[in-house]
């Protein structure tokens, strides 16, 4: 089965600097975006703390790198360090067996092709075959784009009249140097709830997807791959193990609720959680989706199958969501994510 998980989730979080876009002198600010709402009947625009994707993003590999490295999976040494620069150009290339042999194949240019280049990245590296990598360098260029997508934590729509941007004052004496006194700075701090939303192409994983679509890892190492994977997911959003200035300004975090699809052959994707409506929407949204693909002379086979974790109220289906699959309400998070990861290990292959 083609496999695609989607997640969506709502956390409230209190006192973060997760996301710092720049300073202005002794002034750090918090990343801000611009989002549109509907307000007295009109839309307006309006600008709130976020924290951008590609914290996020960075954050989960960084995960994925240690996570894998303990299960005994392959990662290079750069994206265990958590610098994910990827192998861009040979002057990025470590100092392993396998990079010193990948550079000389290159260097040879005939008879070595860009599908092979990327079987030897996807085959010794975990986080790259998950992650993506660009080489951009002669004899050719070499783009595998990353197998999950995510985007801005944002503040859901229903709580936007609930979010807060605010700077604190902090001082940092030198006993040193007594004549210039204190050093005043401030660091803004956000607090909203948040919404997420995180896809990971799992049927792809070890499988090779630029000019030729070949599986150069096996059965029983993507398994391996695709439950890390998952691990990380868990460990990230349950965390929180992602984000800036957590060393003294670790937020108060509290997943409120999750909805998370698996599907397939055609991937499925989750509702945004902007109000306590997302479970219900994604249930029908999921039933329709399902008929629509295996609708006609050309059944597609598709399959949804939903689960979640509803700590905040969420609104459920008043009706049956059949030919779709709505899992019985999990008790928290973790246990949703463990039923979850034991599903999606055992429909890849």
């Amino acid at each position: 089965m083609t496999a695609y998980v989607s997640l969506s989730a709502r956390v409230l979080v209190n006192v973060e600097a997760l996301n710092m876009a720049e300073s202005v002198g002794n002034y750090i600010k918090h990343r801000r975006v611009p989002v549109v709402v509907e307000e007295d009947g009109s839309t307006v625009v309006k600008y709130v703390p976020a924290v951008s994707g590609e914290s996020v993003g960075h954050g989960y590999q960084a995960i994925l790198a240690q996570l894998a490295r303990q299960a005994g999976l392959p990662v290079c040494d750069n994206c265990y360090k958590e610098v994910f620069t990827k192998h861009a150009s040979k002057e990025m290339f470590g100092t392993s067996d396998w990079e010193q042999k990948l550079k000389e194949l290159i260097g040879k240019k005939d008879g070595f092709s860009p599908t092979q280049f990327e079987a030897e990245v996807i085959r010794n590296c975990v986080v790259e075959d998950l992650g993506g990598f660009l080489y951009a360098e002669e004899p050719f260029q070499v783009k595998r784009s990353s197998l999950f997508s995510t985007g801005y934590l944002i503040p859901a729509a229903d709580a936007l009249r609930s979010v807060a941007v605010e700077p604190q004052f902090h001082v940092r004496y030198s006993p040193a140097r007594p004549e210039e006194g204190q050093a005043i700075y401030y660091v803004e701090i956000g607090s909203a709830v948040y919404t997420l939303s995180f896809v990971i192409d799992v049927a792809r994983i070890g499988w090779t997807k630029l000019a030729e679509v070949k599986d150069v890892i096996g059965e029983a190492e993507r398994k391996k791959r695709v439950e890390v994977a998952l691990k990380s997911l868990a460990a990230m959003i349950v965390g929180p193990l992602f984000g800036a200035k957590r060393t003294r300004f670790l937020p108060s975090w509290e997943v409120r609720s999750i909805v998370a699809a698996l599907s397939g052959p055609m991937p499925f994707i989750t509702s945004p959680g902007h109000t306590k409506a997302y479970l219900s929407s994604t249930a029908l949204r999921a039933k329709e989706f399902v008929k629509a693909m295996n609708h006609g002379n050309t059944d597609l086979k598709q399959q949804v199958t939903i689960y979640y974790y509803n700590g905040e109220g969420l609104t459920t289906p008043s009706e049956d969501v059949s030919p779709a699959v709505l899992k019985p309400g999990f008790a928290s998070p973790e246990e949703l994510f463990a039923t979850l990861i034991t599903d999606v290990v055992g429909v890849s292959g």
